[in-house]
């Protein structure tokens, strides 16, 4: 499985039991195996299983008006 850290700190801090460390920028990803350890690191936020900046520049969709309450 392909992560990506989730900032800085995380790029530099973690690294996989197995001993797989992440490279020198946010948007390079890394294999990790499936595995516990990984999957507790995506449920907590701390991997992704896309490059940050990918997730940051996608705008959220627009929220509707509640018509009842107007």
């Amino acid at each position: 499985m392909i992560v990506y850290p989730a900032n800085e700190d995380v790029r530099v801090k973690i690294k996989h039991p197995n001993g797989t460390a992440f490279r020198d920028t946010l948007d390079q990803g890394v294999e990790w195996p499936d595995d516990g350890f990984t999957f507790r690191r995506l449920n907590g936020g701390t991997v992704l299983t896309q490059p940050a900046q990918q997730l940051q520049s996608k705008s959220p969709p627009p929220l509707k008006k509640d018509q009842s309450s107007t």
